[in-house]
């Protein structure tokens, strides 16, 4: 707390701090992912100046203005994670850069952007305080616009589906199986690549809690990392879903592309 004060002199900048923060009440809930709260912080700091007349007091918007490429460059290989969110926002920011809360520039360079582009300025300040991030073909309309980013987000996130791992198959019994034997069974799953043996996770399916078996906590990676088991307690004459989900992740942070398993068991 002491270092964010000493950086950011709330004193000797009260008037943006508390446009800033009263922005923030008129804006409407984010989402959870990091482009939404970059823009979120970057709509609140960027009309901040507009009304004050001041320039920002946040480093992070000046270090990127002079390093735009290089920031950029890491913003596009962290957008999809959703592990490193807190690297760019109000955490520790242990990003490659060494520079905290570099989200805050993202989201100024595309307000700023967006507003230099509009004829109507008025309208411009409305819809960046207005923005619905639920709505994300809004939010890709002003992103995409601004042509910040190399690519427009559907084509970013066309490459980033591209480096997905994924699961290739899975034993003692295929995926669909409605004849699967009941009793404690050790469920293997395969992967296309090694992921980083650590991050893991199963989930209900559509279906919901009563259709997923009890799972034993212990589970184990093989070596190499490319395939995973757990224990599974199956009763007779159940159909059943279990969830391989995307949190599992490549060394980089890659996501898993989300498997469901469904079969049913015999009588």
């Amino acid at each position: 707390m002491r270092l964010t004060c000493q950086e950011y002199k709330p004193r000797k900048n009260i008037a943006l701090l508390c446009t800033h923060e009263y922005i923030h009440t008129q804006q409407k809930n984010l989402v959870e992912n990091l482009l939404s709260m970059c823009l979120y912080e970057g709509v609140a700091e960027f009309v901040s100046c507009k009304v004050t007349g001041k320039k920002s007091n946040s480093t992070a918007i000046e270090f990127g203005k002079a390093n735009q490429t290089k920031v950029i460059n890491q913003f596009v290989l962290d957008l999809f994670l959703m592990s490193n969110n807190y690297n760019w926002l109000w955490g520790a920011n242990r990003n490659e850069l060494k520079i905290r809360d570099l989200g805050y520039y993202i989201g100024y360079e595309i307000c700023e952007r967006y507003y230099t582009l509009s004829k109507d300025k008025t309208q411009a300040i409305r819809e960046l305080i207005e923005l619905d991030y639920t709505n994300e073909k809004e939010v890709e309309r002003i992103v995409d616009r601004t042509k910040l980013l190399p690519k427009t987000l559907k084509e970013l996130y066309k490459d980033y589906e591209k480096q997905r791992p994924k699961v290739v198959a899975m034993s003692p019994f295929k995926n669909g199986s409605r004849d699967v034997k009941s009793g404690l069974t050790k469920i293997t799953i395969n992967f296309s690549e090694p992921l980083n043996g650590h991050h893991d996770g199963i989930d209900f399916g559509d279906l919901g809690q009563e259709h997923c078996p009890k799972i034993n906590p212990e589970k184990k990676w093989s070596d190499n990392g490319k395939s995973w088991t757990f224990e599974a307690d199956l009763k007779p004459n159940q159909h059943y879903q279990i969830l391989i989900s995307n949190n599992f992740r490549k060394q980089d942070g890659v996501r898993l592309k989300p498997y469901l398993i469904e079969f049913r068991t015999k009588d």
